[in-house]
């Protein structure tokens, strides 16, 4: 790897990285209001409770709280909804926390330093994502970091509106 690759990242993707990372920490954290809300109890009790488990998880055990307590079909739906859009996103955070990061072929773009570029002879087993769903330009995490923030700021406002969490207004 050539100096140019080692050196791919400026400080905007950093802050676009520290961004991602932040609008998923609010989602988690959320997730544990809203169950605190549906179980009654202190938030800090939760926190204990779901401290070794992922955002997939906490949204699954979110999701199977709302069934159990016999929330109104559409408030599971809603939530299942609102939760999509950070799933989406996991790939990238997964790139932002596991993996070093390289030029891509894609113009102005960076990709994870993962990925496999076999000789054109050599087909690979697996045929996992493409360049173009692994490349970023800093365009692309400007709109991912904003959908996060809109996303958020949804959800939120459904989980005040729902009762699941205190109104923050």
């Amino acid at each position: 790897m050539n100096e140019a690759d080692r050196n791919v990242l400026t400080e905007r993707h950093l802050a676009l990285f520290g961004a991602v990372t932040q609008w998923f920490a609010r989602y988690e954290l959320s997730i544990q209001q809203a169950i605190a809300g549906l179980l009654q109890t202190e938030l800090s009790c939760i926190a204990i409770l779901m401290r070794e488990l992922d955002f997939m998880q906490k949204r699954m055990a979110l999701l199977d709280l709302l069934r159990d307590r016999s929330a109104p079909h559409d408030q599971w739906e809603r939530v299942f909804a609102h939760l999509a859009l950070p799933v989406g996103q996991l790939p990238l955070r997964h790139h932002i926390t596991h993996s070093t990061w390289i030029n891509s072929p894609e113009p102005h773009s960076i990709q994870p330093n993962w990925i496999l570029r076999p000789k054109p002879s050599v087909e690979p087993i697996y045929l996992g994502p493409t360049f173009d769903e692994t490349s970023y330009t800093l365009e692309d995490l400007s709109e991912i970091v904003g959908n996060l923030a809109g996303g958020y700021e949804r959800f939120i406002s459904y989980l005040a509106e729902a009762g699941l969490v205190p109104n923050q207004a």
